[in-house]
């Protein structure tokens, strides 16, 4: 709420005087500045999904998209009628299920029974590697608007939902509502206040330590940043800790809540009386906690939050690795050593294999026998041992390099044999002399390249933004029918969460609802076969 309040306030001062102008200035900030601000708090895998329903809503405000097609998005429907399947040998029975569901919806009355005729259409949608941008036979792809055109690509191919969503999201709200949105401590700070603790919600693997320690000495505040990892028996040394850096102006860095839960509500007890008038105006409380029930929910509410986890993407991975771990060597990377072209090239390099190796673990047992969490840290030691090495050696070291990168710094985690070596293999195509070379392609469609040796790290960086949000399967040497079971399970998983998340309406609304449920009801009753009116006929038989 407070957030809320002063970004309303902000606006105010930032726009035009002009009425109309003033009006959709302040509706298209508004709106991107909540979204950057609430996804500063979403772990990675609810991003897209608050960003969807922030843009249905807007649509459904205005009319654009009509409420009941929404929830039958959501949830379905059943059939009103049994037909048999014109095409079993590719559609399945639930997909043609679905589409005979849509009968229900006005505007798609006449689809099923014009279906059969355009099955052969249908299939090079199905068949399809995009199918989500392929048109719908005539007339339904001039009749239907784009997310009744997602309804039906929901029956189709709901492995593709989560790509159609991100196509509707760029048409309806712009491009940068599907871009990474990257963890920024300094904004989480600048918002920030005496009296409001910062959160750092945390994932399996994560610690945000080292980038705090390096933003507390960028405002020459490491020396007074005071941190201590809670446990049992902490609990009274941070308590005075806390109250000392209330009175100095130092910071305070609690780390792992979670582990100290009989001590939550004295947490909680002493932040809450933070005396306004007279706290040092420099002194902050920094924690971290992973998704706890213990966790005081008043913090929360009150505090600036911010989640800690591996961005989703190998883009995003990439603008994550330049943003915080390559600038620390960016005189170097600008600099005239005759070396540094090796060294933005192995770099670049190992920055994609670092994002490989993150990414094939949402394909399962296909990317790794084992999910292993491969963290900022692993990528962090690499990128220093090879600044040393190169400073060290005349020749690149690539026998030590890849021993240390792949057997100690990432395989110090792998306990499978096989993983072991797949996680080598995966490394000797992109820690190798034949990549220092600018003209070096990491796929087959040359999306994934080295960059010409005059580049300098702003190129990078843009470099990087051009990039797809999705990833092909290939990059990860795997087939497309890879994606296919882990993207169908985010769509239902999606659908399932925003489900979850509608409101329950009131009043004429939640009447309008009462009367679908009872329409639906009395359908199904229809299909259920009658009661037999002679049972010991039937049993003489």
């Amino acid at each position: 709420v407070n957030n809320f309040l002063k970004l309303i306030t902000l606006l105010f001062w930032l726009f035009p005087a002009d009425i109309d102008e003033r009006i959709t200035s302040i509706n298209d900030y508004f709106t991107f500045s909540l979204y950057s601000n609430v996804c500063r708090s979403l772990f990675e895998k609810n991003k897209l999904q608050f960003a969807f329903l922030l843009c249905i809503r807007i649509l459904l405000d205005s009319g654009v998209i009509d409420s009941h097609e929404w929830l039958f998005f959501l949830s379905g429907g059943s059939p009103l009628k049994e037909l048999s399947n014109p095409a079993p040998t590719w559609l399945s029975n639930r997909s043609w299920n679905e589409i005979l569901a849509l009968e229900a919806l006005p505007s798609f009355t006449e689809f099923v029974n014009v279906f059969p005729n355009n099955a052969e259409k249908c299939k090079q949608i199905f068949d399809s590697l995009e199918p989500h941008r392929e048109e719908l036979p005539s007339p339904w792809d001039q009749r239907l608007n784009k997310f009744q055109k997602m309804m039906i690509l929901k029956c189709l191919r709901p492995d593709k939902v989560t790509n159609s969503m991100q196509d509707f999201l760029t048409d309806n709200m712009g491009e940068r509502f599907i871009e990474p949105q990257t963890s920024d401590l300094s904004a989480m700070y600048k918002e920030s206040s005496a009296t409001v603790p910062l959160i750092f919600v945390l994932s399996t693997g994560t610690d945000p330590a080292a980038d705090l320690y390096k933003f507390a000495d960028k405002l020459k505040m490491g020396k007074r940043l005071m941190s201590i990892s809670l446990g049992q028996g902490q609990g009274p040394v941070a308590e005075k800790m806390f109250h000392n850096a209330v009175e100095t102006g130092n910071w305070v860095f609690f780390q792992n809540c979670h582990l100290a839960p009989s001590w939550m509500p004295k947490l909680e007890y002493i932040i809450e009386r933070i005396p306004i008038d007279t706290v040092h105006r420099d002194f902050r409380i920094w924690l971290t906690s992973s998704p706890s029930p213990s966790f005081p929910v008043s913090i929360l509410q009150n505090g600036s939050k911010m989640t800690i986890e591996p961005p989703r993407g190998i883009k995003a991975n990439l603008m994550r690795a330049y943003d915080n771990q390559i600038t620390e060597f960016l005189d170097f990377f600008n600099s005239e050593n005759k070396k540094v072209n090796t060294f933005k090239w192995l770099i670049f390099s190992l920055c994609l294999f670092h994002g490989v190796c993150i990414e094939r673990r949402k394909f399962g047992p296909l990317g790794f026998n084992i999910p292993y969490e491969f963290t900022d840290g692993d990528l962090r030691i690499c990128v220093s041992q090879l600044y040393m090495f190169l400073h060290e050696y005349s020749d690149i070291p690539f026998k030590v390099l890849t021993y240390t990168a792949g057997h100690i710094n990432y395989g110090g985690r792998v306990t499978d044999d096989w993983d072991r070596r797949c996680i080598m293999n995966i490394l000797h195509d992109y820690y190798d002399m034949t990549v220092v070379n600018s003209s070096y392609q990491f796929d087959n469609d040359g999306i994934y390249h080295q960059l010409p040796e005059e580049s300098e790290f702003n190129d990078y960086t843009s470099y990087i933004r051009s990039l797809p949000v999705n990833d092909d399967p290939s990059l990860f040497g795997l087939h497309a029918n890879a994606d296919i079971s882990y993207a169908q399970s985010e769509t239902y998983t999606c659908l399932t969460i925003l489900l979850s998340l509608q409101p329950r309406t009131v009043g004429t609304e939640a009447s309008s609802q009462e009367e679908s449920i009872i329409n639906l009801t009395n359908m199904l009753l229809k299909q259920i076969p009658q009661p037999f009116a002679n049972i010991s006929k039937i049993q003489e038989k």
